[in-house]
């Protein structure tokens, strides 16, 4: 009975335990049921989720700013930046040229260029990063640049002495005041040595500023007609550390201008030395050469009148005492200078009697005219002794109407002019008495309107005459009246210069 029961407790004990998995199996059914009602809405989420994405994604591939349109504006950008930093640099540069044109020195401070991208570049859809990142910090670097180059104007700034020199055309260059009058054009230099004879120790003398005057009978009206030209080939002096030297000037390019005024004309209605302009030939050296045309069909008035051209320079220069001790030293005491007689128009008195003899004077074939030079026409800063000046080379420009002469009147014209001072006695004619030097170098002008007859060798341009006299005295120019088919030489003849140039020393105190 006792195993009876037990057996009996046991099976309760497992039916018990049967509900109990049952109850566990119906819970764990509905947790079952729980996890496929997530895992749907799950489901439903992501698929929600994608949609959501594919919509992103077709909206991002569609819409106008995208990945092309960045890549398009880069491009397009890039150009606009690059091109204002090439604008920037180009006014940098220039800044940097007026600079070196002042200074008339090399300065290299602004780059060629602060944007790496090459142009091939832009056009091009895929850009590197190395292209992306392209002018990044130009402007910074450039704008460091500028201050370098600000600080380099400041520590190189100096105050420029403002000089002008005056330059006669009949003093300095007689020769080519014969030929304005002959044929209305000439071309001379101006030269370094005139400048340093003013002032010794002067360099990088720059031109600012050029008048021209005419002295001839003009009519008020009128005015004149005339051109100045500039090649824009010049030389200055600069310092390069202790030492100075020649070189050519920074402005290379050629200018001209029109003169309608006898009087300081500048080719400008208004001289304005702040003209954001260079004013005309601004920039040049002193040192360079220049044309002056004076055409007759344009300038209806007697060119023999013209008196004299003054070609005014205003310039600047610096100034250093130990360059002025060396130009000294080059220079020397000794002095030449030219001594100029335009018998015709310095002594017109005796000019008249020479072309208009006496009825007794008129049947000897030599006309002669006296002059006189005094001690006072010297320079003023040389010494005057009789042995302190002596006469280096002499010259005889006879003008005139010589175009219609045959070739045997020609022969004759050389032979017609003898100038005498004291036992000194020069003349054209080759084959020369005793007591007579010959003038080596005879020379026609191409429109035969003025004759030349010098010292000067043309192998020898330099040497000496034979004996070296004072000039200062009595001269005696003889002039041979030749018939000639059409009128006498002295119908012809419409004047005489004497070109003497001297040697002398200069006076110190």
């Amino acid at each position: 009975m006792a195993g009876f029961e037990r057996r009996w407790e046991e099976w309760n004990l497992q039916r018990d335990l049967a509900d109990f998995d049952l109850q566990i199996a119906n819970v764990q059914k509905k947790l079952s049921e729980n996890r496929i009602l997530i895992a749907n809405k799950e489901l439903q989420i992501s698929n929600l989720h994608q949609a959501q994405t594919q919509e992103v994604l077709e909206f991002l591939q569609n819409k106008f700013s995208n990945e092309q349109l960045y890549l398009w504006m880069i491009q397009v950008l890039s150009q606009n930046y690059r091109i204002i930093m090439q604008i920037a640099t180009s006014l940098s540069r220039m800044a940097q040229r007026a600079l070196e044109f002042e200074r008339q020195e090399k300065v290299q401070i602004i780059l060629g260029d602060y944007w790496s991208l090459n142009n091939t570049a832009l056009a091009n859809s895929e850009l590197s990063e190395e292209q992306k990142q392209s002018g990044i910090l130009g402007a910074e670097r450039l704008m460091t640049d500028i201050a370098k180059l600000d600080a380099f104007k400041l520590q190189t700034d100096k105050r420029k002495l403002q000089l002008s020199k005056t330059i006669s055309l009949a003093q300095m260059m007689p020769g080519d005041l014969v030929e304005l009058r002959s044929s209305g054009k000439i071309t001379f230099n101006t030269l370094l040595q005139w400048f340093d004879m003013d002032f010794p120790g002067h360099y990088l003398r720059l031109i600012k500023n050029v008048r021209i005057s005419v002295l001839a009978l003009i009519p008020p009206v009128q005015g004149i007609h005339a051109m100045l030209s500039n090649s824009g080939e010049s030389t200055v002096v600069v310092k390069k550390g202790l030492e100075f030297q020649k070189k050519r000037a920074s402005r290379n390019f050629g200018e001209s201008i029109a003169l309608d005024s006898p009087f300081n004309d500048t080719g400008l209605f208004v001289l304005d030395y702040q003209d954001p302009m260079f004013l005309p030939f601004e920039g040049l050296g002193v040192e360079t050469q220049w044309t002056f045309e004076l055409p007759r069909a344009s300038n209806p008035f007697n060119f023999d009148t013209i008196v004299d051209v003054l070609f005014t320079i205003e310039y600047t220069a610096l100034h250093d005492a130990l360059y002025a001790e060396q130009v000294r030293q080059e220079l020397g005491d000794s002095i030449s200078h030219d001594l100029i007689l335009d018998l015709h128009h310095q002594y017109p008195d005796p000019w008249y009697h020479f072309k208009n003899p006496t009825p007794a004077e008129t049947s000897n074939s030599l006309r002669s005219i006296k002059v006189t030079i005094p001690p006072q026409l010297l320079p003023a800063n040389i010494k005057k002794g009789p042995n302190d000046v002596s006469t280096r080379h002499l010259s005889v420009i006879a003008v005139g109407d010589f175009k219609d002469l045959t070739a045997a009147e020609e022969a004759e014209l050389q032979k017609a002019f003898t100038v005498s001072k004291g036992t000194q006695v020069y003349t054209t004619d080759p084959n020369v008495s005793s007591g007579q030097q010959a003038f080596p170098t005879y020379q026609i002008d191409t429109n035969k309107n003025y004759v030349v007859f010098s010292t000067r060798n043309a192998g020898e341009p330099n040497g000496m005459i034979a004996n070296a006299f004072n000039p200062t005295g009595d001269w005696e120019v003889t002039v041979n009246a030749i018939q000639f088919q059409n009128g006498t030489l002295m119908n012809r003849l419409g004047n005489i210069i004497l070109v003497a140039t001297i040697d002398g020393k200069l006076e110190h105190h």
